[in-house]
C-alpha cells in the first residue's frame, strides 16, 4: 500500500514542478513580448493590448506606458523651448482648462460663503460682573435689562474695550447693545 502512495506523491510533486516550470516559461515569454512592444510606437502598443502572449501584470504595464505617453505635464506650457507655442496652450485648455474652471466655480463660492459666515458669526461672551445694558430692540424701541454673572452674550464686533453684543428675542429678532469691558 505504501508503494502506490509513494508513486502518487512522486507524480504530484513532479506535476507541481512541471506546473511551476510552465508558469515560469509563460512569464519569460510575456516579458520578452512586453520588452519587444515597449520599443514600438504607442499606436502599435495600443493595438497589441489584447495580445494572448501577455500576462495580466505585463498587460497592465503596457497600459500604464501608453497612459504615460498620453499625459501632458502641467508645467509644460510654461517651459519655453526657443519660442512659445499657442498650440500647447490650446491643447492644455482643451483637456485641463475645463476642469480648472469647474473646480474654481465650485471652490471659490464655497470659500466666499465660509468667509462671510465666519465674519457674521459672533463669539460667546460670559458676563463676568452684573451689568445693566441699554438694548435697541428690532422694532427700534429701547429697553434696559440687567444681566447677572454667568449670563451669556454674543459679541458681534469689538474695538478696544468696547464691544457690540446681541441677544435673540423670540418672534422679534436680535436686540443689540454696546458693552464696555475692563
Amino acid at each position: 500500500m505504501r508503494a502506490p502512495l509513494a508513486r502518487l506523491n512522486a507524480r504530484i510533486a513532479g506535476g507541481k514542478t512541471r506546473l511551476q516550470d510552465a508558469e515560469n516559461e509563460i512569464k519569460r515569454i510575456s516579458e520578452r513580448r512586453l520588452a519587444e512592444l515597449m520599443k514600438r510606437s504607442e499606436r502599435v502598443r495600443f493595438e497589441q493590448l489584447d495580445d494572448p502572449d501577455l500576462t495580466k501584470p505585463d498587460r497592465a504595464k503596457l497600459r500604464r506606458s501608453i497612459a504615460a505617453g498620453l499625459r501632458h505635464g502641467k508645467l509644460e506650457i510654461l517651459v519655453f523651448r526657443g519660442h512659445f507655442r499657442w498650440r500647447r496652450v490650446l491643447h492644455w485648455l482643451r483637456y485641463r482648462g475645463l476642469t480648472t474652471v469647474v473646480a474654481a466655480a465650485i471652490v471659490v463660492p464655497i470659500i466666499l460663503l465660509m468667509v462671510i459666515a465666519r465674519s457674521n458669526t459672533g463669539q460667546v461672551f460670559v458676563v463676568p460682573n452684573a451689568v445693566t445694558l441699554d438694548w435697541k430692540l428690532p422694532s427700534g424701541a429701547k429697553e434696559k435689562t440687567s444681566l447677572h454673572v454667568g449670563d451669556r452674550l454674543v459679541v458681534i464686533s469689538s474695538s478696544g474695550t468696547s464691544h457690540v453684543v446681541r441677544r435673540w428675542i423670540k418672534n422679534q429678532g436680535y436686540a443689540t447693545s454696546q458693552f464696555a469691558s475692563d
